[in-house]
């Protein structure tokens, strides 16, 4: 009698272990999303101050993002962008068209050692919190960036970030950046594999069977 009742308290505890760990996880944002906007411009660092770097990319530092129809440098001014493409979550949150802006940073913090205090606070290396907003309900947080691909004219950036999404909880992911003669893109992805209840709800039964089965045996 005291077994089966140790068996159902634990059952119970662990039907609502499972229910919470699947509440929790479902929450999590799953999709991709593009975006196009003006600019940027490559900035790089000829020994005394940042400057555009014009066509050479192979010396570019950072990227700095400019409103419509502007051709100069507006360190530090986050530059507008819209949405272009989504799927998943974010597109279930009507992201698709929705206008954000994205602010300015550096991919090659090695270059900080002859920037000045202000220009670190224009170019800022991750992370960069609010990296990019859009819609009134997402929110971009860059925590790492690298350079994957560099020449004359054409430069490949990859990285981590935090993705906030109005109604999810805040999920790793992954960006791109590609530019060339063609033109930039920017590509999102935002996902969390979990571990599926029914998966949960066996491995907990099996432990505590075995758990039983100890009891049994002393008994």
């Amino acid at each position: 009698m005291n077994i089966k009742k140790r068996f159902t308290v634990g059952l119970a505890g662990l039907l609502m272990l499972v229910m919470g760990v699947s509440v929790a996880q479902a929450g999590t944002i799953s999709g991709d999303f593009s975006i196009s906007g003006p600019g940027p411009i490559p900035i790089t660092w000829n020994g005394s101050i940042l400057t555009a770097a014009g066509a050479d990319l192979n010396n570019a530092v950072a990227l700095d993002f400019v409103p419509t129809g502007v051709i100069v440098p507006t360190p530090g001014t986050p530059g507008p962008f819209t949405v272009n493409s989504a799927d998943g979550d974010f597109f279930t949150a009507g992201l698709v068209g929705a206008s954000g802006s994205i602010k300015d940073f550096t991919f090659d913090p090695t270059f900080f050692g002859g920037y000045s205090v202000g220009e670190q606070l224009d170019y800022p290396t991750v992370p960069v919190a609010a990296w990019e907003t859009a819609g009134g309900t997402l929110s971009v947080r860059m925590d790492s960036v690298s350079v994957t691909f560099r020449t004359f004219n054409s430069l490949v950036l990859d990285g981590t970030a935090l993705f906030h999404l109005n109604g999810y909880t805040d999920t790793e992911g992954t960006f791109d950046f590609t530019s060339n003669a063609a033109g930039h893109t920017w590509s999102f992805s935002s996902s969390q594999s979990v571990p599926e209840p029914a998966t949960l709800t066996l491995l907990g039964l099996g432990l505590v069977g075995a758990g039983l089965a100890r009891r049994r045996r002393k008994n």
